[in-house]
C-alpha cells in the first residue's frame, strides 16, 4: 500500500529535515495514514485535495492545524513484518491505522530510510498541487511548533 502520512509540525529549523517524530504512535499506540491508492483510484484527486476536503474541521482552516500541508510519501513494504495495518472507520474512507510498531522501530524505519535518501516529503500548494518539499525555497517558518 502506498502510505501517505501527515508529518506537517515535525520540522527540524536546525538540521533542515523532518525528525523521526513525524512517524511516531499516537497515545493510541498506531499510526496515522491514509491510502494514496484509495485516494486516486476511489476520489480521482491529488492527495493536498483530498487531505483539504476531509481533513479541515471548517472551509478555509487548514488540516490537523498546521500550514502547510505536509507528508511524507511511503510503500507500506519498508514496514516491519509485525505490523498490521488496518481500515479505520471514517468519512473519507481511505484512513488505515499501523499498529504493533514500537516508536524505536518507527524510528528506525524512518532513520533508515531518511539514510538512503528514500524518504519522499511532498508539500501541497494552495492550488492543490503537490511538488518535492525544499527547505531552501518552501515556507518553512509556517510550519507548526519546532521539533526535538
Amino acid at each position: 500500500m502506498q502510505c501517505v502520512r501527515i508529518i506537517g509540525n515535525y520540522y527540524h529549523k536546525g538540521k533542515k529535515r523532518f525528525t523521526f517524530r513525524c512517524f511516531a504512535n499516537a497515545k493510541d499506540q498506531s499510526i496515522s495514514v491514509l491510502s494514496g491508492e484509495c485516494i486516486s483510484e476511489t476520489y480521482l484527486t491529488s492527495v493536498c485535495f483530498h487531505i483539504r476536503k476531509f481533513y479541515s474541521s471548517s472551509p478555509g482552516k487548514h488540516p490537523i492545524g498546521h500550514l502547510p500541508i505536509v507528508y511524507w510519501l511511503f510503500d507500506s513494504s519498508i514496514l516491519c513484518p509485525q505490523v498490521s495495518i488496518e481500515k479505520q472507520e471514517n468519512p473519507c474512507n481511505c484512513h488505515y491505522v499501523i499498529k504493533n510498531l514500537t516508536n524505536m522501530e518507527a524510528k528506525s524505519i524512518y532513520e533508515n530510510e531518511l539514510n538512503h535518501g528514500r524518504v519522499a516529503i511532498r508539500i501541497c500548494s494552495d492550488d492543490n498541487q503537490e511538488h518535492k518539499f525544499n527547505p531552501e525555497n518552501d515556507h518553512i517558518s509556517m510550519l507548526g511548533k519546532k521539533a526535538n
